[in-house]
């Protein structure tokens, strides 16, 4: 299960995180700051920095199985271990336009 530390600081930017799986269709994290795709919203994207100082290119957050979130990699991108720590970071300004956007859609309805 991913904690999805986005549902209590929706402007929390970064967080650290353990990877529980990795495969060709996404890292899943024990805990995240990346906002899913769903419900017409789009998914985070940014990176996830090793303690190489390597950071991976999330392009896309969606939905896995039960409760996990899959952290989609940049195609190609080499896939963390099971048990490594990463920085997982949200583009923040990508973000912040979806939220307004966010905002402003539901005072037009």
């Amino acid at each position: 299960m991913t904690e999805r530390l986005y549902e209590r600081d929706a402007y929390l930017k970064e967080t650290e995180a353990r990877v529980v799986s990795a495969d060709e269709h996404g890292v899943v994290l024990d805990r995240t700051v990346f906002y899913a795709r769903g419900g017409g919203q789009p998914g985070d994207s940014g990176v996830l920095e090793r303690a190489s100082g390597e950071a991976l290119r999330v392009v896309d957050t969606v939905k896995g199985e039960g409760a996990e979130l899959l952290h989609v990699l940049e195609p190609g991108s080499p896939l963390p271990a099971v048990g490594e720590v990463v920085q997982a970071r949200i583009d923040w300004e990508r973000r912040h336009r979806h939220m307004r956007m966010h905002t402003c859609m539901h005072l037009l309805c």
